[in-house]
């Protein structure tokens, strides 16, 4: 049976959307088939005239419901209205009624004495009609467009799986750029001084425009690079939305998970009762239609215990068509045994109905069955793309960091070392100034490289960490190979680790007084977890710094939490896709 709580239906039923052009499709079988079945046995004269009547009844019943809910501007509802809604069809099942009966009399194929069956039992089959197949098809639409969002966010995380490198190298280019813009100008005006240099005067302006880049230039550039948020601009770069997909059913299911017993008991006795009222009494109707749930409950049941196994979406249906013959012909044989029914036409009418009903009820349930599975993945589906977004904002740390270790270090101090030789000649020769000129230019071309560890493993960092510490700080590691396996062959995750480590440790010292640290480093999936233990103050939430803007720029998620008397740092890294970082040298 299925374990899915279905939606209220008279709820669905009072939304503004409701009663749409699917319903009164859906509509036309079961009217026609009323009528050809349950009226088989009530109206006179040939097939045309009693389908022709039918035809009419359907029209009246659709057109009714369209007015009604125009005049009550029903699309306009911004709150569902369960009771505006009733009101629409039992109006629209007493004007379906009592056409039938008028039409039936001038066309003398309906008795004068059938009036009390058309004008009850008219309101209330179509009011019970209309709310199963409402149900139904607001099931089908709500799963159609789930859907559709699904298809579209799988093909967002595959658009920005493919253009995952590009887009970072395009990001870590425009960079760069910026940084060569800003920097050329000075440069270039340097080295005019430089090359023009004749007097001592001359080069000791050169010197103090060396130092004014750096002062001006390079270490504001390096401080942004560092400190700088993530723009929404970068990490939308990865979100671009593919096309959406079509619908689509399961192709296997398991009978058991989908045939809701109860609520097809319910359904069924709810469409049943008025005719079974109409046609045998207040007495015998309700008791054939206890008979009926008897047997539709023992037989669903047996189905539900007995068919585990899985079976084609469409072989299904034909089981649930098959299973509502075999429960209409038991019904209709015990009420006949009994003497509460003529043996025909009640047989040909129960057969046809549990035949219909059976099947509805099924396909009811793959949909909600169906439903269930694309919201789990869905949700796998952007949990997914927060991944993505995670790893994104990972490597634009990293190239960040790199440009501003690159402007702090190499550029920075080549500019200095120019400073100072050039300072310390009395005459500088033209082979001096051309060295100083390729020094500068030579430290500018760096910013195209980018090497994070500078080909040291991160078992060999973390070493270097942890006798930094030494004699300061009872810090602890503990490894785990299946980390390290993996960091070893992704070095922009490694570098993440180290970064976060670092910035870890220090603050629970600087800001915990913290005299011991543990740190366990493990793997699962696609993550590195990062578990950072210390014995020093608690974290307080309305501290934000430096160091939770690191772990919101790498991490795929994090958390301060206490336990026992430590305050425990848990930090998830994302791995780099397969092939997207370089191992270690």
């Amino acid at each position: 049976m299925s374990r899915n709580t279905p939606g209220n239906p008279l709820r669905i039923l009072g939304k503004a959307q409701s009663l749409g052009w699917r319903t009164h499709l859906a509509f036309a079988a079961p009217a026609f088939l009323a009528a050809i079945f349950f009226d088989l046995s009530r109206v006179t004269g040939g097939t045309l005239s009693w389908l022709g009547l039918a035809a009419l009844g359907y029209a009246v019943t659709v057109f009714a419901i369209y007015g009604l809910s125009k005049l009550l501007g029903k699309s306009r509802w911004a709150e569902p209205k369960p009771l505006l809604s009733t009101v629409i069809l039992l109006f629209a099942g007493f004007a379906r009624g009592a056409t039938i009966y008028l039409v039936g009399i001038a066309l003398n194929i309906i008795s004068a004495d059938d009036w009390l069956f058309r004008l009850m039992g008219g309101p209330i089959y179509v009011f019970s009609t209309y709310l199963l197949l409402n149900w139904l098809v607001d099931e089908f639409v709500e799963y159609s467009r789930e859907f559709n969002r699904l298809q579209s966010e799988k093909s967002r995380l595959a658009k920005a799986s493919t253009e995952f490198e590009e887009q970072i190298a395009s990001l870590q280019e425009l960079q760069r750029a910026s940084i060569r813009e800003l920097l050329s100008p000075a440069i270039w005006e340097l080295q005019k001084m430089l090359e023009s240099a004749k007097s001592q005067s001359d080069l000791r302006s050169a010197i103090f425009e060396l130092r004014s880049i750096n002062e001006r230039l390079v270490r504001p550039l390096s401080r942004a690079l560092t400190s700088d948020a993530l723009s929404d601009d970068a990490l939308g770069a990865a979100n671009a939305i593919g096309p959406g997909g079509g619908y689509l059913l399961p192709r296997r299911i398991r009978y058991s998970r989908v045939i809701g017993v109860q609520f097809f008991l319910i359904s069924s006795a709810a469409i049943s009762l008025s005719a079974l009222v109409t046609l045998f009494g207040m007495v015998s109707g309700p008791l054939i239609l206890l008979i009926a749930t008897i047997v539709s409950w023992a037989f669903l049941k047996l189905f539900d215990n007995y068919f585990t196994k899985e079976l084609p979406t469409q072989l299904g249906v034909l089981a649930s068509m098959l299973l509502g013959v075999v429960i209409g012909a038991t019904m209709a044989t015990i009420t006949s045994l009994t003497g509460l029914s003529s043996f025909m036409p009640f047989f040909l009418q129960s057969v046809l109905f549990y035949a219909l009903a059976v099947p509805m009820a099924f396909v009811l349930g793959v949909f909600r069955l169906q439903r269930e599975i694309t919201l789990a993945d869905l949700n796998k589906t952007l949990e997914q793309l927060k991944l993505v977004n995670s790893r994104l904002r990972q490597r634009v740390w990293l190239s960040r960091k790199s440009l501003a270790m690159e402007l702090h270090g190499s550029i920075q101090g080549a500019l200095q070392s120019v400073a100072m030789r050039l300072s310390n000649l009395r005459r500088p020769t033209a082979k001096d100034i051309a060295k100083a000129v390729e020094d500068i230019n030579l430290a500018l071309a760096r910013l195209e490289t980018e090497d994070h560890l500078a080909g040291k493993s991160i078992e060999t960092l973390l070493d270097e960490l942890q006798q930094l510490w030494e004699g300061a700080l009872d810090l602890r590691f503990t490894l785990e190979k299946s980390a390290i396996r993996q960091l070893t062959h992704d070095s922009a995750a490694s570098r993440c680790v180290l970064e976060v480590a670092r910035e870890a440790i220090t603050n629970a010292v600087k800001h915990g007084d913290a005299k011991r640290v543990s740190l366990n480093l493990g793997a699962s999936d696609q993550m590195i977890n990062l578990v950072v233990d210390n014995d020093g103050k608690p974290f307080r939430e309305s501290s934000r710094g430096k160091g939770q803007e690191l772990y919101q720029s790498v991490s795929h998620r994090y958390w301060f939490e206490k336990v026992k008397n430590k305050t425990r740092l848990v930090v998830q890294i994302p791995l780099s896709p397969q092939g997207a970082s370089q191992p270690l040298a």
